[in-house]
C-alpha cells in the first residue's frame, strides 16, 4: 500500500511532543528516580560510578518509553485514519503503484507542455 502526498501535515510539529512525552515518563520511572536519590546521597568518590549508573540506566528506560510512546501513537494513528481526516488524499494499492507513478508524470509534463 502506497500512501499519496500528505496536504498541511508538519511532522516537524510532533517531534517535540514526542520527545517531550518520552522524556517526561523517563524522568518519571521508578529506576531513575532511586538512581538520582542515590546519586544525591552518594559520597564524593562515588558519585561518578553513581553518575555512570544513572546514564546507563536513563538511556535504557529512554528506549523502553520510545517504545511506548510510539506503540500508543501507533495505535491511534494509521494511514486509513490520516485518509479520513484529510491528511491523505487517497491509499494506493502497492500493485498499482507503478501505473499510478506514471500517469502521475504523464500529467505532470502535459500540463508543462500546455504552459
Amino acid at each position: 500500500m502506497a500512501v499519496i502526498p500528505w496536504t498541511g501535515v508538519r511532522r516537524i510539529a510532533i517531534v517535540p511532543v514526542f520527545n517531550r512525552e518520552v522524556d517526561d515518563r523517563t524522568r518519571a520511572d521508578p529506576r531513575v528516580k532511586r538512581l538520582e536519590d542515590d546519586l544525591a546521597k552518594a559520597l564524593p568518590d562515588e558519585a561518578s560510578s553513581r553518575q555512570a549508573e544513572l546514564a546507563s540506566m536513563r538511556a535504557v528506560v529512554r528506549t523502553e518509553k520510545l517504545g511506548e510512546v510510539a506503540a500508543e501513537f501507533d495505535a491511534v494513528h494509521s494511514v486509513e485514519r490520516a485518509q479520513a481526516v484529510g491528511s491523505v488524499h487517497r491509499i494506493i494499492p502497492a500493485a498499482d503503484l507503478r501505473a499510478e507513478l506514471v500517469a502521475a508524470v504523464d500529467r505532470g509534463m502535459q500540463r508543462l507542455d500546455t504552459r
